[in-house]
This record gives structure tokens, sequence and C-alpha cells, in this order.
């Protein structure tokens, strides 16, 4: 786990949470209310939540792809390729929004 400076504690994600010790190296309970603004901190849970997004838009995809059901002779039926071009059209276009707002951020920060 790789730990970054947050005020005078670090701040490292564990599990898709972000966890924080402080400067004796004590692991905390939660993130303390003044470092909670951090950028650090923020950056973090952004971070969370766009994997939590990822995973979700991923497994949209895959289970379009996958998506193989069997007639009752056991004969594979034909895939449903609207399903797999409309997950993976909003893949796209989350990643071409997250691009944007990248972008946008990196030049205004």
């Amino acid at each position: 786990m790789g730990w970054v400076s947050a005020g005078d504690y670090e701040v490292a994600l564990d599990g898709g949470k972000v966890v924080c010790r402080n400067a004796a190296g004590r692991l905390l309970k939660s993130v303390p209310p003044k470092i909670a603004d951090d950028p650090a901190v923020v950056g973090l849970k952004q971070l969370v939540e766009w994997l939590e997004r990822h995973e979700r838009q991923c497994d949209l995809v895959h289970s379009a792809a996958a998506d193989r059901t069997h007639d009752v002779f056991g004969r594979l039926n034909p895939t449903d390729p609207a399903r797999f071009a409309r997950a993976w059209l909003a893949a796209a276009h989350y990643t071409e929004e997250l691009d944007r707002a990248l972008c946008a951020a990196a030049w205004s920060g």
C-alpha cells in the first residue's frame, strides 16, 4: 500500500476505502475531519468512485458480450448485438467524458 501525505497524516487506499495513519504510523479508525478536504484525501475518494463506475461499465460490457442463451435443443441462440453495442457505447462515452473532465481539471489546477 502506498501512503500519501495529507497534512500531519498519511492516507492510502485499502480495499476500496480511504485509510489514514498518524505521524507515529498508527492506523486510525477513520479519516480525521480536519483533513477531509485535503487534495490527497479528495483525490483518493474520487479515484474510488471512478474505479467503482469503471467496474460497473466493464461488467455491463462483459455480460452483454458473454450472454449466450441456448434453445431447447442446446444450440446457442443468436447474440443481441444491439445490447453489446449499447454497453460498449456507454463505456466509450463515459471514457470520453472522463478524459474531458481530467483535462479541464489539469488545466484549471
